[in-house]
């Protein structure tokens, strides 16, 4: 008597009646020569997650140095009109 083992269930796969794993032969398994890379969804949601952090981490960036270039010219500012006090 054999047994035959099911892959585990991804549970993001849930929601999807297509992506959950039959216990019939013609099943493709992730190491299945037959299911195509095109197919393989393992993997997207931290290249999406990644993707994300990438983007937040460009505009905080960008947001951080327009609040340095403000705080600048507001100190050249008030350092000029310091000094034309005469004092």
């Amino acid at each position: 008597m054999t047994f035959r083992r099911e892959p585990p269930l991804m549970t993001h796969d849930l929601t999807s009646p297509s992506r959950i794993p039959t216990s019939s032969p013609d099943s493709c398994t992730a190491s299945s020569p037959r299911r195509s890379l095109r197919d393989d969804e393992r993997g997207l949601s931290t290249v999406e997650y990644i993707i994300i952090l990438v983007l937040i981490a460009v505009i905080a960036i960008t947001a951080w140095k327009q609040f340095g270039e403000a705080v600048e010219f507001h100190v050249r500012d008030s350092t000029t009109q310091v000094n034309n006090l005469g004092l």
